[in-house]
């Protein structure tokens, strides 16, 4: 779960919304969902918004 939860997150930013089939949304079971927000927040971390 780790891998794809953080390729989608990665993936969904990158492109910083300039394509209309953007990926926002990720389904995943009620029973891992705070895995899957961890994780989610941990990819968000990563990034470095701004110039660079």
């Amino acid at each position: 779960m780790q891998e794809s939860v953080t390729a989608r997150v990665l993936g969904m930013m990158s492109n910083t919304g300039q394509s209309c089939n953007a990926p926002s949304r990720m389904l995943v079971p009620a029973s891992r969902l705070a895995e899957a927000e961890r994780i989610t927040a941990a990819a968000a971390a990563t990034l470095i918004v701004g110039d660079q």
